[in-house]
């Protein structure tokens, strides 16, 4: 069987592409091999097959699994790939955010006070919630963010021009609704601004903040401090962590794996993920990179990545011997630091020898001013990005 990639860069094996192999996979290799070794291409590859396994080899695991609390771009990663924020952005696009969640682009009053968004029908939360999305999951996701609850990395910093948000974190049972987010109906939400801040806002939902949040589901767990909401998290994309009937994340042992499988409520006629892969379990705690880099370029259906690369000895078999096993991924801007002009990095993944770039939502670096209001932006490494990848079974 010819050498096939599964996957090249971890978020666009998490939020977007995922690629399915099977062991009757195309004989097709890379084309136009960069200097990484490999070919980056303009689409997603749709002669890919649905189906496959990956194992992705990390060293270390994600900050939180709570939408409302992740901050760092490995929980981003595994965040876009297991639930819907209002906005994301396409393969092939990195510049362009467009509707995830949000069924169209969002509605900016003329005095830019003002910012309607319509919820997309038919997105389902997997088992145990099993109910459409409502606007109300969303009021409730940004609400919960300014409490003691759940800590936010950001919240304060781009959404306390809505009308109502406290001026610092708060006791859950003394969070009041924020007149500034409404609800008219299950499928509008509208944000009331103090003042004309709209772009910013904007800008900032493609960040997990707008992750839906179910009430009703979530209420119990988030009553204690901090909230243990982080360990039944609810799910929207088309893949979930392995759950039991309560909602418990079993599939999640902190620093040791994630085991992500697919949301039997998805719907891909909803979402712009193709979503081949069927399973991707992330194997924490490979901190010696010689030893995970040579494990997955002689074994199957692996990958990894790391901002400093392979060891050099490994990097020269793979440059010199093995270019399709190899990427290098271009720099990123810090995550949780929106502008007004948001864009993203992109990666790039490959199916049956071709490839696709693919975005991981990440902000663009904002104004001086902006940061000093932030904390200090995500440690996300600026650096080229490389992933090592083994042949698919």
């Amino acid at each position: 069987m010819r050498r096939t990639l599964l996957a090249l860069c971890a978020a666009s094996l998490f939020a977007a592409v995922g690629c399915g192999s099977d062991n009757n996979s195309s004989d097709s290799e890379a084309t136009s091999p960069n200097a990484a070794g490999t070919a980056v291409g303009e689409a997603i590859n749709e002669s890919a097959k649905k189906g496959g396994d990956l194992t992705f080899l990390a060293a270390g695991d994600v900050d939180f699994m709570d939408p409302g609390q992740t901050y760092y771009s490995f929980g981003n990663m595994v965040h876009f790939a297991t639930n819907r924020p209002l906005y994301g952005f396409k393969p092939g696009d990195s510049q362009n955010a467009v509707p995830d969640l949000a069924e169209g682009e969002p509605e900016v009053s003329d005095d830019n006070k003002t910012v309607t968004v319509h919820i997309r029908p038919g997105v389902k939360y997997a088992p145990p919630v099993n109910r459409e999305v409502k606007s109300a999951d969303v009021k409730y996701a940004i609400e919960r963010a300014f409490t003691t609850s759940v800590p936010s990395g950001y919240a304060s910093a781009y959404f306390s021009d809505i009308i109502g948000a406290p001026d610092s974190p708060v006791k859950i049972k003394d969070l009041k609704p924020f007149s500034g987010i409404q609800t008219p109906d299950d499928n509008t939400i509208v944000f009331k601004l103090e003042k004309p801040a709209a772009p910013q806002l904007v800008a900032a939902m493609v960040m997990p903040i707008t992750i839906p949040v179910p009430e009703e589901y979530a209420a119990k767990y988030d009553a204690k401090v901090p909230t243990d909401y982080d360990s039944y998290t609810a799910f929207t994309g088309p893949y979930m962590v392995k759950n039991d009937s309560s909602g418990k994340l079993v599939g999640r042992d902190p620093g040791k794996k994630i085991e992500m499988v697919r949301n039997p409520n998805w719907d891909p006629e909803t979402d712009f993920r193709p979503a081949y892969l069927d399973s991707i379990t992330i194997e924490e705690g490979n901190s010696d990179e010689t030893v995970a880099n040579r494990r997955i370029i002689s074994g199957q259906n692996l990958a990894g990545m790391d901002s400093s690369g392979p060891p050099a000895a490994i990097l020269r078999e793979l440059l010199t011997q093995k270019k399709d096993q190899y990427a290098a991924c271009p720099r990123a801007a810090p995550t949780g630091t929106p502008s007004t002009r948001s864009s993203s990095r992109w990666t790039t993944s490959t199916c049956a020898g071709r490839s696709s770039p693919t975005p991981t939502v990440t902000p663009s670096v904002p104004s001086a001013a902006a940061r000093r209001r932030a904390r200090s932006p995500s440690p996300t490494s600026r650096r080229a990005s490389r992933v090592t990848m083994s042949r698919a079974a």
